[in-house]
C-alpha cells in the first residue's frame, strides 16, 4: 500500500508514540491543552502529483485543527487529524481512505480533496463514517448518505456560475475542455439541458477544445463572429488566462463566467477579466473580514506562505461545520469522546446555519442523502481584484431558476 505522504509536522512526543503508524500516514499538529480524550478525524485527497489544485483543502482543514487545538480544543477535547495524499491516483485514494479509517479509528472525515469519492462509498456506508465537506464539485455528494457538503451543490453551482447571464449580455458562447468530465458537464448543463436558456441566455456558439492546443485564437474568432457577449469557459485558471489573452489580441472582450475552484486571483490580476462573474460554494476567500479574517490569521500562523484560494476556504469551512457537529455530540453524550453515530446525530442538529457567513444556509439530517444547497456566494472582478457584491450574504436563484435547475439535477442524479 502506498505510503500516505506527510502533510504537516507531528509533535516530537507523538512521533515516538506513533512511530509505527507514521510509516503509513501522518498526523497534523494536534497540540492543545484539552483535558478530555482526543478526537480522531481523517482527511484524504489528491494534494500533489499530476493533477494538483486541491492542496488548499488540506491546508485549510489543517489550519482549522491547529487553531482549534491552540484555543483549547472542543469542550476540552483536542483534535488529531490523520491525512493521506493520493497524488491524484483514484486507486490510491480508495486504499488510503480505508487505511486512515481503520488504522486510526477516525470518527469522521473532513475537507476531502478527493477526485474519486464514489469508489469509496461502499466502505463509507458499510462503516457508517460521516464525511464532512471538501471538494464538493462532484454529484456523489447529492446522491449518497453519510456525505455532508459544506457549501453549494455541484449542479446548481455550475449552472449559476457558468450560466450567469449579465444584464444586456444575453448572447452566450460555451468553450469547454475535452480532458475532464467536469468541463463536459458545463456544456451538458448549459446547452444540452438548456439551462442557459432557463437563466436568460441564448447560446450562439459552443466548442470543445483540448487544453494542449497551442492557441485558442480560432475559438475566440468564432465566438466573436457569432456575436457572443458572455463566455463561460470550462478550463483551469492557467488555460483560461491563455484563452483570454488570445481573445484580447483579436479585439474580443466578452464577460467571462465561471464557478467553484475555477476562479482564482491570477485571473483578476491579469487585467483580462474585467466584470467576470463567479459563483463559489463558500465565503469569498479574498476578503479579510468576518469569518474569513479568522481563517487568514490561522493560515498565516500555521501555514505561512501557502496560497489562500477558494479551496482553502472549503477546507476551513469543512472543519468549522464538523466542529459544530462535535459540539452538538458532546452536549448530548455527556462529554465523552464521540462515536461516528454521535457525529451523525450532531450533524442532524445543524439547521439553517451559516456559521457567521462562512457557508450558505445549511440544514442537515442525521441520516440519508442531504438536501441540495442552491444558494452560493457571488464574486465579480473590478480593478484587477475579485470583489464580493453581497459580502458574506449568500445569493440564491429565483424560484423559477431553482425549479429549472432542480428538474435537470433530478434527471442527472437518477441516471
Amino acid at each position: 500500500m502506498q505510503r500516505i505522504a506527510l502533510r504537516s509536522a507531528v509533535a516530537a512526543g507523538a512521533i515516538v508514540a506513533l512511530a509505527a503508524a507514521t510509516a503509513a500516514c501522518s498526523s497534523s499538529d494536534s497540540s492543545g491543552s484539552g483535558g478530555g480524550g482526543a478526537i480522531n478525524i481523517g482527511q484524504v485527497g489528491g494534494y500533489t502529483g499530476q493533477v494538483p489544485g486541491l492542496d488548499g483543502e488540506g491546508y485549510g482543514l489543517q489550519a482549522w485543527v491547529s487553531y482549534t487545538n491552540a484555543h483549547g480544543g472542543i469542550k476540552g477535547h483536542k483534535i488529531n487529524l490523520y491525512t493521506g495524499d493520493s497524488k491524484g491516483d483514484p486507486t490510491t485514494e480508495v486504499s488510503q481512505i480505508v487505511q486512515v479509517a481503520n488504522q486510526h479509528k477516525v470518527v469522521a472525515f473532513a475537507g476531502m480533496g478527493t477526485f474519486n469519492l464514489t469508489s469509496s462509498m461502499s466502505f463509507i456506508k458499510q462503516n457508517k463514517i460521516p464525511v464532512v465537506g471538501g471538494n464538493i464539485s462532484d454529484d456523489v455528494w447529492n446522491k449518497e448518505p453519510y456525505l455532508y457538503p459544506q457549501g453549494s451543490a455541484n449542479i446548481p453551482l455550475t449552472a449559476l456560475g457558468f450560466g450567469h447571464v449579465p444584464a444586456g449580455a444575453g448572447k452566450v458562447g460555451v468553450v469547454y475542455c475535452k480532458e475532464s468530465p467536469g468541463c463536459t458537464q458545463v456544456y451538458n448543463l448549459l446547452v444540452k439541458n438548456r439551462l442557459s436558456s432557463a437563466l436568460g441566455g441564448a447560446v450562439a456558439y459552443s466548442a470543445e477544445v483540448s487544453l494542449a492546443a497551442p492557441s485558442f485564437t480560432a475559438q475566440c474568432l468564432a465566438a466573436k463572429a457569432a456575436g457572443v457577449q458572455t463566455l463561460p469557459v470550462a478550463f483551469d485558471p492557467v488555460n483560461m488566462i491563455r484563452l483570454a489573452k488570445n481573445c484580447q489580441q483579436q479585439g474580443f472582450h466578452p464577460v467571462y463566467t465561471m464557478s467553484g475552484t475555477v476562479a482564482a486571483d491570477s485571473q483578476a490580476s491579469s487585467g483580462l477579466f474585467d466584470k467576470a462573474v463567479a459563483a463559489i460554494p463558500n465565503a469569498p476567500w479574498f476578503l479579510d473580514e468576518g469569518p474569513v479574517k479568522t481563517m487568514r490569521a490561522a493560515m498565516a500562523k500555521y501555514k505561512p506562505g501557502k496560497t489562500i484560494d477558494s479551496t482553502t476556504t472549503e477546507g476551513w469551512a469543512s472543519g468549522v461545520v464538523l466542529g459544530k457537529a462535535i459540539e452538538n455530540a458532546l452536549a448530548s453524550n455527556g462529554g465523552k469522546v464521540p462515536t461516528r453515530q454521535d457525529i451523525l446525530t450532531g450533524l442532524g442538529k445543524i439547521k439553517n446555519e451559516t456559521f457567521g457567513g462562512l457557508t450558505p444556509p445549511l440544514t442537515f439530517t442525521s441520516s440519508g442523502v442531504q438536501p441540495s444547497v442552491f444558494c452560493y456566494f457571488a464574486a465579480t472582478v473590478a480593478g484587477r481584484k475579485w470583489t464580493a457584491p453581497n459580502g458574506f450574504t449568500a445569493a440564491c436563484p429565483s424560484p423559477a431558476q431553482k425549479q429549472a435547475i432542480a428538474a435537470v439535477q433530478k434527471r442527472i442524479l437518477a441516471g
